[in-house]
């Protein structure tokens, strides 16, 4: 998946899984604890999107 997504976050939320793909950076790791409102990654720059932030 990685050569199709590029960098990526993955959450699982129950038996729910949310992956944000194409990132910048990533603000997070495996394991860390996040909470609403917080940073988790910076997309990178693709064709009409330049640098969003995601928050949870």
């Amino acid at each position: 998946m990685k050569e199709t997504i590029g960098n990526h976050l993955k959450i699982q939320i129950g038996e729910v899984s949310i992956i944000y793909a194409h990132c910048n950076q990533l603000y997070v790791k495996q394991g860390d604890k996040i909470t609403q409102g917080q940073e988790i990654a910076e997309v990178g720059s693709t064709r009409k999107f330049d640098r969003t932030t995601f928050a949870l």
